[in-house]
């Protein structure tokens, strides 16, 4: 073994050793040594708003052609969430009908019936329905019967496909 490669496996040992030492003398590992766990994403950050929102308006009535702020119609209530949260730039950045929004997403987000993350859209009946996924096969949406969290499956018209909100910021 050369001095050179002895040199520095004698550090590695001091360096473990010094570390050791720290964690019986203060019980903890030095800051330099703590990994910092990633936080929620900008991404994450706004959909949860967009939720929290959605979620306030749990039981406004449905009317044909609103945005809110106190009723709404499906799409009216997605936009409503997504313009409040500062977030309509996650799904095109303005108001679009559902058929406009889905074809949007085929150019820019994608859309499936499968891998949705909280926040995707989630339409019905091709383009009848639209509301926001919550995760768990829930989500919110404006029905007849007013703002309401439901199954997926719930609903008369059959599930189509999951628009996906902006995966990255």
């Amino acid at each position: 073994m050369t001095v050179s490669a002895r040199m520095t496996r004698v550090r590695g040992v001091l360096l473990a050793g010094a570390l050791v030492l720290t964690m019986l003398v203060t019980g903890s590992l030095p800051v330099a040594a703590h990994r910092e766990l990633p936080g929620p994403t900008v991404r994450e950050q706004k959909i949860e708003k967009v939720i929290r929102i959605a979620k306030k308006q749990i039981g406004d009535p449905w009317v044909w052609g609103r945005t809110g702020p106190s009723s709404f119609d499906c799409i009216g209530l997605v936009y409503f969430a997504f313009k409040k949260a500062h977030a309509l730039r996650l799904i095109g950045g303005r108001y679009r009908t559902i058929a406009a929004l889905r074809q949007w997403a085929e150019n820019h987000t994608g859309e499936s019936r499968r891998f949705a993350k909280r926040g995707d859209l989630v339409v019905w009946g091709g383009t009848k329905h639209i509301g926001i996924y919550l995760g768990n096969g829930k989500a919110i949406s404006a029905l007849v019967s007013g703002v309401q969290i439901h199954k997926i499956s719930r609903l008369y018209d059959p599930f189509t496909t999951f628009v996906h909100a902006r995966r990255a910021w």
